[in-house]
This record gives structure tokens, sequence and C-alpha cells, in this order.
């Protein structure tokens, strides 16, 4: 049996092939089938053949991811909840968002974030967050706790980066 690093239930075997960027945004963000990453390390685009996927935590944590991607993407690409327009600054374009469900909105955020961690763990790269960093956007994502801030970032216009995701990221903060 195994732990769960997630949920922290006791399973047989981790889910299969869970995808760290939502579904959604996996489709938007290939160009010739292919998806387009930044790696970090060295600032420059890497292309990847296969979806951003790995056997990171349960099949249950993996369901209710499935249903903070929902709401991002109803929020985000479809439209249907809360209100999205686009504003035109001088130097950059950003969308600002209004009637949204901030707490669901925020678990989306963080359970992209939280996905992205465990995968890079079990690839070996590095982390984007601290082993304390972790235990609070847990606590987070389950309710436990609204000690943390959501603030979003711009996306590049400019091919390929304009199809490029990066996974959220947390600020350095005193905590």
């Amino acid at each position: 049996m195994l732990n769960c690093p997630m949920c922290k239930s006791s399973v047989r075997a981790l889910k299969k092939n869970c995808h760290v960027l939502p579904r959604a945004w996996a489709k938007r963000t290939k160009i010739n089938g292919q998806n387009v990453l930044m790696d970090f390390k060295s600032d420059k685009i890497a292309i990847n053949q296969s979806d951003y996927a790995d056997d990171y935590w349960c099949a249950g944590c993996e369901k209710e991811s499935a249903k903070d991607d929902a709401y991002g993407a109803a929020v985000l690409l479809h439209g249907k909840k809360g209100k999205v327009r686009e504003v035109k600054g001088t130097k950059v374009n950003w969308k600002e968002m209004t009637s949204v469900d901030y707490s669901k909105f925020k678990k989306f955020i963080v359970s992209v974030a939280i996905r992205d961690h465990l995968a890079r763990g079990l690839r070996g790269t590095d982390q984007i967050m601290s082993d304390k960093e972790f235990e609070k956007l847990r606590e987070v994502y389950f309710g436990r706790t609204d000690d943390i801030l959501i603030v979003g970032h711009y996306i590049l216009e400019s091919e390929p980066l304009s199809k490029a995701i990066a996974p959220p990221v947390r600020t350095r903060g005193n905590d």
C-alpha cells in the first residue's frame, strides 16, 4: 500500500497518467501536435511530444481536481462563470475578472501548482516549493486555511510563447 502525497489516503496504486496541466489548456498549448513548455532553468522553450502527465496522486484526488479544472475552464476559457474583460494597457494587455467565486478559482490555481510540484518531484527536477510551502497549499486546497493570496500574471503574446503554459508559482514571502 502507498500513501497519496496529497490526501494521505492509503491506496494500492497511484492513478496513472494524471494531467499536470488541465486538459482544456493542454489542447490550446500545442503547436503541430507538440506541447510547448518553458524550461525555466535555461530560459528556453522546450517542445515535448507527450502531454505533461505523471502518476503523482490517487484516483480520488484526480477526480476532485477535475472539478477544479472544470471551474477554471468555465471562468477563463468559456466565460460561463463570472465576467472577464480584456483591458488594453500601454505596454501589456490583461484580463480583469469580476463576479468569480474566489474560493473555487483559488482552489483551481492551487491544484495546478500542487500537481506541478508533485510531478517535478517524480521527475527529479526542481520542485517549485519547499515541503513547508507544499503543506500550506495542501491546507489551502482542503479548505483548512485561507492564508494565501492568489495573484494572476500575463502570458506573452508572441509566437511560440503565446501558446506556452507556465504553471502557477509562489512568490517568496516571509513565511
